[in-house]
């Protein structure tokens, strides 16, 4: 048998769970991969499979994302989105917990190929060094406007401003407001009840 191929990797009988996961790709392959039932993401051109999140990461992105809809429920077109790919580069899809637009910036019907609004990661204990240093880097480099970090297990959220293409940090220890959705505050004291 001589090398195989992606695609044929891709249709070998018997390939379940992580069949993507290791292959090298561009974002554009990546995105037309069917789905599998798991969890991917492209970094540096290949993809990496992600674990499911636990419970209580799932109950923290639940009321996050509660808190960005309620809070724009007066800002028609704004739109809150969790769990979908975002592709950054050529070579970088990530799968943000939560991302949120401006009123106007994503139309409906195309897939998310530049740098959301606001970002928000919810650290598991896998995602520890990703989502402190690499993930940050990368929103920072495409233009994010703010990355809302919350890391249960350090009971912190931190939310990242852009100034001048680089980051800020500020601790979210009271109501702060976000400048990449006008009219929203984060509240710290209803997802700390959650660690």
């Amino acid at each position: 048998m001589g090398i195989l191929t992606r695609e044929d990797i891709l249709h070998l009988p018997g390939i379940v769970g992580s069949r993507y996961n290791g292959l090298r790709m561009t974002a554009e392959e990546y995105l037309q991969l069917p789905v599998d039932g798991q969890r991917y993401e492209l970094v540096d051109g290949v993809v990496i499979m992600t674990p499911s999140p636990l419970p209580e990461h799932q109950e923290i992105a639940a009321l996050v994302t509660h808190l960005l809809i309620s809070q724009l429920a007066s800002a028609p077109g704004a739109r809150v989105i969790p769990d979908v790919d975002v592709r950054l580069r050529e070579n970088l899809v990530y799968r943000p917990d939560i991302v949120a637009f401006r009123p106007g910036v994503l139309p409906r019907g195309r897939r998310i190929d530049f740098a959301p609004n606001l970002v928000v990661e919810i650290i598991s204990p896998s995602s520890v060094a990703s989502d402190w240093v690499t993930k940050r880097r990368d929103y920072e480099a495409a233009g994010v406007a703010e990355y809302l970090l919350i890391d249960p297990q350090q009971r912190r959220i931190v939310l990242f401003r852009l100034r001048g293409g680089a980051f800020d940090a500020i601790d979210v220890d009271g109501l702060t407001p976000l400048e990449s959705l006008p009219g929203v505050v984060i509240d710290p004291t209803p997802i700390t009840r959650l660690f």
